[in-house]
């Protein structure tokens, strides 16, 4: 607990599965198309529904909070709902991202994805407006909220993850050719930059990829080959980064922070990432390289092979452990803490 002092009510989203810890309650969620563009059409996004609206709604009616913190633009239907009936109660907003860009990137792939833009904007529009602080997890989120909202916020609060690492987990020292991983699910983003990086990079080559995210094994035929492996969603990502020489992060387009860079920095692995893979990270030679073109990329692999050690990369670590563990959240968290009223 950071502030020992300060009571605190939290609530989570969820279809399934149980609260990570005893203080965060969890209210039913929903999964599937239609369930989601129902609920955004009713102006519940962001794992709001009409029922657990309604609990929220009377906490707020039995509970006398000073503070509500939301995490996340898509609750702009909550943050309105608080802001125009408890006019003293202040409201923090974390964007996680940009929701107008994202959904409005996704639309271009999926047109289901343009009504819930439509929806999303304007849940996005609310919530910024509605609250009294907003954080955002880079500069450009940040520029870009100034830009729609003309909100710009005071804020910057990068990912930070709780710490799993075991150095003795680690695999010993293979041989050539280096053994990749690509971690992310099947969504659009992460479609568009593996298949780029399948066709333009891995047939120039000598290297294996390992391929893992839930809905991933769709693409499998696709991108068939003796040196891919796909696999679909796994119950612990954890082998998988131990026993890799590198990871790749070739996407190219999307808002916020990657949380799988954060998750690579974490287990000690060398990233190969686009610009967009390191947007809102302070940038370390020694954790990686900047590839934007095959070139780039292929480059990387020369430089890795003649590296010692390269399964465990301590400068990636220790950028981890200094910017984006949950540790060194503290400070920001204190330094928000000194302005409430």
């Amino acid at each position: 607990m950071l502030f020992p002092d300060v009571k605190v009510d939290a609530f989570g989203f969820s279809f399934s599965g149980t609260a990570p810890i005893d203080q965060v309650h969890l209210l039913p969620s929903y999964s599937g198309k239609v369930q989601t563009l129902f609920n955004y059409l009713l102006g519940y996004a962001g794992g709001l529904t009409a029922r657990n609206f309604l609990v929220l709604k009377a906490h707020m009616t039995n509970k006398q909070y000073s503070h509500v913190f939301l995490d996340g633009s898509l609750l702009g239907s909550l943050a309105y709902y608080i802001k125009n009936r408890y006019h003293d109660v202040n409201i923090i907003l974390f964007c996680h991202n940009v929701e107008y860009d994202f959904f409005k990137a996704a639309s271009q792939t999926n047109r289901l994805y343009y009504i819930l833009f439509l929806k999303a904007a304007s849940s996005e529009k609310n919530a910024v407006k509605a609250a009294d602080r907003v954080l955002a997890f880079n500069s450009r989120d940040a520029n870009r909220l100034v830009d729609l909202y003309k909100v710009e916020p005071p804020f910057i609060f990068p990912i930070t993850l709780g710490d799993r690492f075991d150095s003795t987990l680690v695999s010993a020292e293979g041989d050539l050719p280096l053994r990749l991983l690509f971690v992310g699910s099947s969504f659009y983003a992460n479609i568009e930059g593996i298949r780029w990086f399948c066709k333009e990079v891995m047939q120039k080559a000598n290297v294996h990829l390992q391929i893992v995210g839930s809905g991933m094994q769709n693409i499998a035929a696709e991108l068939s080959s003796p040196k891919i492996t796909v696999t679909g969603f796994v119950d612990d990502l954890d082998p998988y980064y131990y026993q890799a020489d590198a990871v790749i992060i070739p996407i190219f387009s999307g808002s916020g922070m990657k949380v799988k860079t954060a998750e690579a920095l974490m287990m000690g692995k060398t990233i190969l990432g686009t610009n967009e893979a390191w947007e809102g990270y302070d940038f370390n030679e020694g954790g990686g390289f900047v590839c934007n073109t095959a070139s780039d990329f292929i480059t990387a692999f020369y430089s890795l092979a003649d590296r010692s050690g390269k399964r465990w990369n301590r400068q990636a670590r220790q950028l981890f452990l200094s910017q984006y563990s949950d540790q060194s959240l503290q400070s920001r968290v204190a330094n928000l803490k000194s302005t409430f009223r």
